[in-house]
């Protein structure tokens, strides 16, 4: 699947009252994953997982709350 299926699942799963958290990957190891994220953090409505620095990074530059994995 990709980013834009796993946002389109996540909206019609807000639909029956659920609340969505999009999770990032543990380690980010190539540019296509780097491009996935990406999308996944832009999406403007859902709280992201965040489970790599990168993301975190990302995330703080662009002063999106999220919430950290283990």
């Amino acid at each position: 699947m990709q980013a834009a299926d796993w946002l389109e699942l996540a909206k019609e799963i807000t639909l029956h009252g659920k609340q969505v958290v999009i999770s990032s990957l543990s380690l980010l190891q190539n540019a296509a994953e780097l491009q996935q994220i990406t999308k996944l953090v832009d999406n403007g409505e859902f709280l992201v997982e965040a489970n790599d620095f990168g993301v975190i990074n990302k995330l703080i530059d662009q002063k999106i709350p999220f919430m950290a994995g283990y």
